[in-house]
C-alpha cells in the first residue's frame, strides 16, 4: 500500500465510544448521556508525535470554553514517534470528536510510528 493510501485509510474517522458499565462499543446512541459523551471513552488512530496534538487539543478546548478531557496515549509499536506530517489531521479528530462529546470520560489516542500496514495493524490490535 502507497503511503497515500495509507493516510486516507488511516485518517478516516476512526472513533469509537466504549460503555464503561457494559464495555460494549456504542454506535448511533441518541441518549442524552451518550450523546454528550458521559461515560464513554473514544480512542483516535494516529502516527508519529501526539505532543502537539495534545497541545492544540487544550487550545481548542480553551476558546470553546469546554472541559478539558483526560487523554491517554498509547505509542504502539517500536517508534520513533517523531513524524508529525499527519497532525492537521490528528488535530481535527480529537477536536472535533471532543467538541461533539464533551462530557467523555476520556480520549485515548493509539499512535504508530507509521502509516505502514503492519504498523496500523498493530495500531488496531492494540485497540482491540
Amino acid at each position: 500500500m502507497r503511503r497515500d493510501e495509507a493516510s486516507g485509510l488511516a485518517a478516516r474517522l476512526m472513533y469509537a465510544g466504549r460503555s464503561r458499565i457494559a464495555g460494549e462499543r456504542c454506535a448511533g446512541t441518541t441518549s442524552a448521556k451518550a450523546s454528550s459523551g458521559q461515560g464513554m471513552t473514544m480512542g483516535v488512530f494516529g502516527e508519529g508525535r501526539s505532543s502537539d496534538v495534545i497541545a492544540n487539543l487544550r487550545l481548542f478546548e480553551k476558546a470553546m470554553h469546554l472541559p478539558q478531557v483526560p487523554v491517554i496515549v498509547h505509542d504502539v509499536g517500536k517508534g520513533p514517534f517523531t513524524d508529525d506530517s499527519g497532525q492537521i489531521e490528528w488535530d481535527l479528530d480529537t477536536q472535533a470528536s471532543t467538541g461533539m462529546s464533551p462530557k467523555v470520560e476520556n480520549e485515548q489516542l493509539y499512535f504508530a510510528s507509521s502509516l505502514s500496514d503492519a504498523d496500523v495493524e498493530t495500531a488496531f490490535a492494540a485497540w482491540a
